[in-house]
C-alpha cells in the first residue's frame, strides 16, 4: 500500500507539473487572444509617424473573435484605388501588413502558409511530372512565388490587382518579396479574374493555380470577383490534367459552417476537392494563425 501511494503521489506531481508548464506556455505565447500590457515601441528610422497603441488588426465577425497585436510604429499608411494598406512594426511578429484593417502577413510566420499552399499540391504530382508552371492570382507579397521558384525549372506568372501591395512588400518584406523580381517570374498588375478568363480563352494551362487573396468575399472589395462561380469556371479551364488549384480561405476551426458550405462549390468544378490545415501549431491546439486551404484537383 505504501508503494502504491508513493506512485500515486508521483503521478499526481507529474500531472501538476505538465499542467503548470502548459499554462506557462499559454501565458508566454505572444500570438494569442490574450491582451498584453501595452508598451509603445520607438519609431523606426525614416518613419514620420509616431508609435501607435495596441489595436485589433484582425477580427472574425462570424465568431466574434479578435487577434490583438502589440503594435509599434506605423511604417506605412496608404490608400490605393482598391484598398487601404498599412504596415506596422511589432516586437513579436516583426513587420505586419494589413489591408482594409485585416491582417494579411507577418514576417515571423508568413512562411507557414506560403509553404503549404505551394509545396503540398506540387509534392502531390506524380513522379517525373517535369518543371511546374505556376499561376498565382493575388499573392502580391511574393511569398508563394518565392516558394514556387524553389522547384527546379519552375516558372511563375503572378497577377495582382494592386501595385501598391507589391511596392509595400518589396519595401518592408524583402525576404518574402524575393520572388517578385526573379527573372523566372512574370508579374502582371491587373484584375485576376479578368486575366484568368482571358488566359482560359487562349487555351493556356498551368500545373498549379494559386489564389492568394484577401479573405473577404464582399463584392465591393478588390477580391470580390475571385469568389464567383465565373472565376472558378476560368480556373478549372486553366488547370492542366493532373494539376491543382489551391487557395487560402478563412479559419477552418472557427468557421466550420462556412467551410462546410464551401466544398460543394469547388466540387462542382473539379474532380476532387478537399480542405487542409496549415499553421505553426499542432492541430489539437486551436491557434489564431491556423488557416485552412481549399485544394482542388482536376
Amino acid at each position: 500500500p505504501k508503494q502504491n501511494g508513493w506512485r500515486a503521489l508521483l503521478r499526481a506531481r507529474r500531472r501538476r507539473e505538465k499542467r503548470e508548464k502548459r499554462q506557462e506556455m499559454m501565458i508566454n505565447h505572444k500570438p494569442s487572444l490574450f491582451r498584453w500590457p501595452t508598451r509603445a515601441l520607438p519609431p523606426v528610422a525614416g518613419c514620420r509617424t509616431e508609435p501607435h497603441k495596441p489595436c485589433c488588426v484582425s477580427c472574425d465577425q462570424n465568431v466574434g473573435s479578435h487577434l490583438v497585436l502589440d503594435l509599434g510604429a506605423r511604417l506605412l499608411a496608404t490608400k490605393s484605388a482598391f484598398q487601404a494598406i498599412e504596415v506596422f512594426d511589432t516586437e513579436a511578429f516583426g513587420h505586419v501588413m494589413t489591408i482594409d484593417g485585416d491582417l494579411q502577413i507577418t514576417e515571423m510566420d508568413e512562411c507557414h502558409y506560403h509553404e503549404m499552399m505551394v509545396h503540398v499540391p506540387l509534392a502531390s504530382r506524380p513522379p517525373g511530372a517535369g518543371a511546374p508552371r505556376v499561376l498565382i492570382i493575388g499573392g502580391g507579397d511574393g511569398g508563394c512565388a518565392r516558394e514556387a521558384l524553389r522547384w527546379p525549372g519552375s516558372t511563375v506568372t503572378l497577377v495582382d490587382i494592386d501595385a501598391a501591395v507589391l511596392d509595400a512588400a518589396r519595401r518592408f518584406f524583402p525576404a518574402c518579396a524575393a520572388g517578385l523580381d526573379d527573372p523566372r517570374t512574370e508579374v502582371h498588375v491587373s484584375d485576376g479574374a479578368a486575366f484568368a478568363a482571358a488566359a482560359a480563352a487562349r487555351g493556356e494551362t498551368y500545373d498549379l493555380v494559386i489564389c492568394d487573396s484577401t479573405d473577404c468575399s464582399a463584392a465591393e472589395r478588390a477580391s470580390g470577383t475571385l469568389y464567383t462561380d465565373a472565376f472558378l469556371v476560368s480556373v478549372a479551364a486553366l488547370v492542366a490534367p493532373g494539376g491543382f488549384f489551391c487557395r487560402n480561405y478563412t479559419s477552418l476551426l472557427w468557421n466550420t459552417d462556412e467551410a462546410a458550405a464551401t466544398l460543394p462549390r469547388y466540387a462542382a468544378h473539379f474532380t476532387y476537392a478537399s480542405q487542409f490545415l496549415c499553421g505553426n501549431q499542432p492541430v489539437r491546439r486551436v491557434h489564431p494563425t491556423i488557416l485552412h486551404e481549399v485544394i482542388s484537383r482536376r
